[in-house]
């Protein structure tokens, strides 16, 4: 069995006037990953490894996200400029190119991709807000045999149902 968690990134700031590729996360985003990465390291399936959109503000969610809850035990994290808006099957392709040894693997990304990517392995059609986590539980032994609607959807948890987060607080 392979474990997939995919977290879109944390909210970003449109306050200042740059490239989409270069937006930061906003306050409010850098809180919700936060209490994400707490709530993560504690409950959830730890990640071998992680990828992750070159985009600024996936780079910052994977930092925050790593330094919230799993310190100096954080798995290698690549960054990928392919994910960088990427769909759901340009995500799944590059899934499927990852080693057998890692049977839990985070993707940290982008919408639509995150959202198409559930819909593409579960079937499930669903609203992904910022910074919520998705576990999906695949019935393989190999990331190259992931095909569509053979993944179980067993998580998707938006920061704002985290007990620990409050962004009206923000």
């Amino acid at each position: 069995m392979r474990t997939l968690l995919l977290l879109r990134h944390g909210k970003s700031d449109w306050d200042h006037d740059l490239p989409d590729h270069q937006r930061p996360l906003s306050k409010r985003g850098r809180k919700a990953v936060k209490a994400m990465g707490k709530y993560s390291a504690k409950t959830g399936p730890q990640p071998h490894r992680a990828l992750c959109a070159d985009a600024r503000r996936t780079i910052e969610t994977w930092e925050i996200l790593s330094d919230a809850g799993w310190g100096a035990e954080a798995p290698h994290c690549e960054l990928l400029p392919e994910l960088y808006l990427a769909d759901a099957k340009g995500l799944l392709r590059r899934i499927q190119q990852m080693e057998a040894k890692t049977t839990t693997l985070l993707v940290i990304a982008h919408e639509p991709g995150c959202s198409g990517l559930v819909q593409l392995l579960t079937g499930a059609r669903l609203r992904y807000p910022t910074a919520a986590l998705a576990q999906i539980d695949m019935p393989h032994e190999s990331w190259r045999a992931l095909d569509e609607n053979e993944g179980e959807l067993r998580l998707l948890l938006p920061p704002k149902q985290l007990p620990s987060h409050k962004t009206d607080q923000v």
